[in-house]
């Protein structure tokens, strides 16, 4: 499997594991979280679940951009983004605490996907990009999503800006929540969804509804836009994976 399960302490811990250590998510790495994650909500042993693509791997390089060529040549694109938005959608389901530990690399679709979870850190190593403008590919999402985790000027920051930023400005724009040395990655990732799943999990639950309702409601208003820019844009030909 792609994405590795184990639970320590009533937390389910995935690593995601692809075979580059950059970890580009491709479909099957996005299949792999969906089949993982389906079964949280329901299971009485897990309260809480830590995503990581290991320390000193990328969390996250960005979508598998010679996938999403080979998709469009061959009129398959829509089954990516099915697959994304069932992701989307099941994280937005989920009512037990998520946190991400992130190194190296926090990039497009894994970056953006980070903002749904309940609590966010990074290394001091770690590098963040929405490189989505640039490349032709519209942003909406990144609007939307970041202007409900903070504000509109942040997400027109970040999508305008080329080049990538350090953890620590992203903590500054309140994106990441903490950052530390890579050796106190997964402890302290660990710790922490140890922390938010010892709360009362009805209370938890609830909270956690109102604020994936305002994301739910900013995901429906980009996905009209999203594939349609997609496989309009010059992403196919233009795009280099950073």
């Amino acid at each position: 499997m792609v994405v590795q399960t184990q639970v320590q302490d009533h937390v389910m811990v995935l690593t995601i594991t692809h075979k580059r250590r950059t970890n580009p998510w491709d479909m099957s790495v996005i299949q792999s979280l969906v089949q993982a994650l389906a079964e949280v909500n329901a299971a009485q042993d897990i309260n809480a679940v830590l995503i990581t693509g290991g320390a000193r791997r990328g969390f996250s390089v960005g979508g598998d951009l010679d996938e999403l060529q080979r998709l469009a040549q061959s009129n398959q694109l829509q089954d990516w983004v099915d697959l994304k938005n069932q992701l989307f959608n099941l994280l937005f389901s989920i009512n037990k605490p998520i946190v991400a530990a992130m190194d190296r690399y926090c990039i497009g679709l894994g970056f953006v996907v980070s903002l749904l979870f309940d609590w966010r850190i990074a290394t001091d190593k770690t590098v963040f990009s929405l490189p989505e403008i640039p490349n032709g590919v519209e942003g909406s999402i990144v609007v939307e999503f970041v202007s409900a985790v903070t504000q509109l000027n942040t997400a027109r920051g970040l999508l305008y800006r080329t080049e990538p930023l350090q953890a620590a400005e992203i903590h500054q724009m309140n994106l990441i929540d903490e950052v530390v040395p890579a050796d106190q990655l997964l402890e302290s990732g660990l710790a922490m969804a140890k922390t938010l799943g010892a709360y009362p999990a009805e209370t938890f639950a609830s909270t956690k509804e109102t604020i994936n309702k305002r994301l739910r409601l900013a995901h429906q208003r980009a996905q009209e836009k999203d594939f349609a820019f997609i496989t309009e844009s010059r992403l196919f030909n233009t795009f280099t994976e950073a």
